[in-house]
């Protein structure tokens, strides 16, 4: 799949602040951007009218690249006659500012493209039907955007926490991790007929390890990770027959099979153990759940800084013949901008108009 041509809204979430359209583009540009940089020195980017004409034309030619830029849930068809459909022109149009506003970012930082970012972009875009010309230059705007993105998100990679960190974790939160009023703890393996349950006691009484042959052979999807550990007995409810069996089984001693209606059950329950190498891998579950978490916040943080520096630096000026660049808000009332296509059957098919003629929003 593409990414990030996947969706605008994600690519171009500029929630802060307006971006306002020049009043004096070239007439030979779709689009044109001007920005400041930290030092103060002016800057414009165009995006030739020509090249994006010629994108177009790749675009109308493949049908998977066709559909991925079409709007969601839009019934369009592939370009005739050299129209394309108004909605794709604007699409693309916003990918290219996106990536001049890409590029921008990644001089600032001085960060550059590397081999790993090539890497990523060919492979994101192989299997893509599209004009070999067209496709490499896809990819190396996609790798700018890799540049900028991953290193982004690789700033907020997520650790392996240590032992002392799971030890440190494990006694602060003992009580609410270890308690269990009932003293007992209950694990099963879940088998499809009576006879493979049967022979799984068969296993089990003959030395096999309980939470072995849980993660070989029951059919709880839960099995592979934890041995067929259920947890503190009478924690949560189970179904009748599942709970009477619990609640009668004799400690250390397997039993079953008990049917329900999930199937055949091999049940053993033990005395609770609160001890750390009991719960050591809950607990470093638990503690690389809250990293990936907080590696996320940090990569939107990241992520919007950038978005609300981006509203703030850049005017964009569109060709109104391709659309008119603005304020979009979608259906949950999230704020982005964007290109809204304009309303003719063919962006290319109307007469010259000056860039002037544009309208200028809201901070313009």
């Amino acid at each position: 799949m593409i990414r990030p041509l996947l969706r605008r809204s994600v690519a171009l979430a500029l929630v802060a602040g307006a971006l306002a359209s020049g009043c004096s583009s070239t007439l030979r540009d779709a689009a044109t951007i001007r920005f400041e940089d930290d030092d103060g020195n002016e800057h414009t980017v165009h995006i030739r009218r020509d090249d994006f004409e010629e994108d177009l034309e790749a675009i109308a030619e493949s049908e998977q690249l066709f559909t991925v830029l079409s709007p969601p849930d839009a019934e369009v068809e592939p370009a005739r006659e050299g129209a394309i459909d108004t909605d794709v022109a604007a699409t693309w149009l916003e990918f290219l500012i996106f990536y001049a506003m890409v590029d921008a970012e990644l001089s600032q930082r001085g960060w550059s493209v590397t081999d790993e970012d090539r890497s990523a972009a060919e492979e994101s875009l192989s299997g893509l039907d599209a004009d070999a010309d067209f496709l490499r230059r896809l990819v190396v705007l996609e790798a700018r955007s890799n540049a900028l993105f991953r290193r982004l998100q690789g700033s907020t990679e997520v650790t392996e926490p240590t032992e002392a960190e799971a030890r440190e974790y494990f006694d602060e939160n003992f009580e609410a991790l270890t308690a269990c009023p009932s003293g007992k703890q209950v694990s099963h393996i879940l088998s499809e007929t009576a006879d493979e349950a049967e022979a799984i006691v068969a296993e089990l009484e003959a030395g096999a390890e309980f939470a072995d042959v849980a993660a070989e052979r029951s059919t709880d999807p839960s099995a592979a990770t934890n041995g067929g550990d259920l947890g503190c007995l009478g924690a949560t409810p189970f179904v009748e027959e599942f709970q009477t069996a619990a609640d009668t089984a004799p400690l250390g001693e397997v039993v079953g099979p008990v049917e329900s209606e999930f199937g055949f059950h091999v049940i053993l329950v033990e005395e609770w153990d609160p001890s750390f190498e009991a719960f050591r891998e809950r607990v470093l579950a638990d503690l690389r759940a809250q990293q990936e978490q907080a590696a996320s916040l940090d990569l939107q943080a990241a992520q919007q800084e950038i978005f609300e520096r981006w509203s703030d630096r850049f005017r964009v000026h569109v060709d109104p013949r391709y659309g008119r660049w603005g304020e979009q808000v979608d259906e949950n009332g999230a704020v982005s901008y964007g290109v809204t296509a304009p309303d003719v059957p063919d962006p290319r098919g109307q007469r010259e108009r000056r860039a002037d003629d544009a309208a200028v929003f809201e901070g313009g």
